[in-house]
């Protein structure tokens, strides 16, 4: 991989690496397995405290092999970008829904560094004739009852739904226990 570690076995999920000196984390993503065989190995219900969750999760996403979909209200978390990357190398095309207010005044100091990294690696790809994307739709909820969008949802390959209460954050994974 292009983040200087090394893949894990042809059919072995990632995950996160332990942190390396400098604070990031290294994450290995597995390619050119049957998809099919990795969602279905995936548990059909999972509860996950941390510091499990990002481990999960990212297994989860790294069976992705034609597309991830997501709600996220916020979103900074290094070793989910180096994932979503990997598999955008990959051929597979990223969608993420984001909270309009929290997209422009967002709470996550990392998050418009972050979602501009992944936006710059859509369009190199794109000059380059490759099919992996992102995309990026914000929703503005109406007031009231439900003035914000809150999901922290995941959707591989429209066959395996991920979800709960962790943001895709840093902070999420460092100071709460989901």
């Amino acid at each position: 991989p292009r983040d200087g570690g090394s893949a894990p076995p042809l059919g072995q999920p990632a995950g996160v690496r332990p942190r390396a000196s400098d604070g990031e984390e290294t994450v290995a993503v597995t390619v050119g397995s049957d998809a099919q065989s990795l969602i279905a190995a995936l548990p059909v219900v999972h509860h996950a405290k941390n510091p499990e969750i990002k481990r999960f999760e990212f297994r989860v996403l790294s069976a992705a092999r034609v597309s991830v979909e997501a709600k996220q209200y916020c979103f900074d978390h290094e070793g989910a970008v180096a994932v979503l990357k990997m598999l955008m190398e990959h051929g597979v095309c990223v969608r993420m829904v984001m909270d309009h207010s929290q997209f422009y005044g967002c709470s996550c100091r990392r998050q418009p560094e972050r979602l501009f990294r992944l936006f710059n690696a859509s369009e190199a790809l794109k000059q380059d004739g490759r099919v992996g994307s992102f995309d990026l739709k914000l929703l503005k909820m109406g007031g009231g009852r439900y003035a914000s969008q809150l999901s922290k949802t995941w959707i591989v390959d429209r066959a395996y739904y991920l979800g709960g209460s962790d943001n895709m954050t840093s902070n999420s994974e460092n100071n709460f226990e989901e």
